[in-house]
C-alpha cells in the first residue's frame, strides 16, 4: 500500500532521474568522448541505454568508460588527459544518483508509511 499511496511521486522521481541521466551523458559525451568504451556510444539510443543499464547495475559511470590510467604524480594527474575532469564527473554522478535520488525515493516511501499510519489512526478514533 505504501508504494501505491505515492506511485505518482515515485514515477515523477524516476522520470527526473532519467532526465538528469540524459543530461549527464550529454556532458559526458561532449567533454569525455574519447574516454568512452569502444562501441558503447555509437548513437544516442545506445549511449543512453548503456548508461542506464550499466550505471544502475554496476559501479557507476566507470562501467561505460575506458580503464583509467593513473599518473605517477599530482602534476601529471592535473594536466594530462582530462583525468581531473573525469574524476569530478564520475564522483558527482555517484553523489547525485546514488545518494540524492535514492534519498528522495526513500523519503517518499517513509512519508507514505507515515501517511498510511495517520489514516489508520484517524480511522481508529
Amino acid at each position: 500500500d505504501a508504494i501505491k499511496f505515492n506511485a505518482g511521486k515515485m514515477i515523477q522521481t524516476f522520470l527526473l532521474g532519467l532526465l538528469v541521466m540524459y543530461i549527464w551523458l550529454l556532458f559526458g559525451i561532449w567533454i569525455l568522448y574519447d574516454q568512452h568504451a569502444p562501441d558503447m556510444c555509437t548513437n544516442m539510443f545506445q549511449c543512453f541505454s548503456s548508461y542506464f543499464y550499466l550505471t544502475m547495475r554496476g559501479d557507476g559511470v566507470k562501467d561505460v568508460m575506458t580503464d583509467e590510467v593513473f599518473s605517477k604524480n599530482i602534476i601529471d594527474y592535473a594536466v594530462e588527459g582530462n583525468m581531473l575532469v573525469r574524476t569530478f564527473w564520475d564522483m558527482t554522478y555517484q553523489f547525485v544518483f546514488l545518494y540524492i535520488l535514492i534519498a528522495i525515493i526513500t523519503g517518499i516511501v517513509i512519508d507514505a508509511f507515515g501517511g498510511l499510519r495517520d489514516e489508520r489512526d484517524a480511522a481508529e478514533d
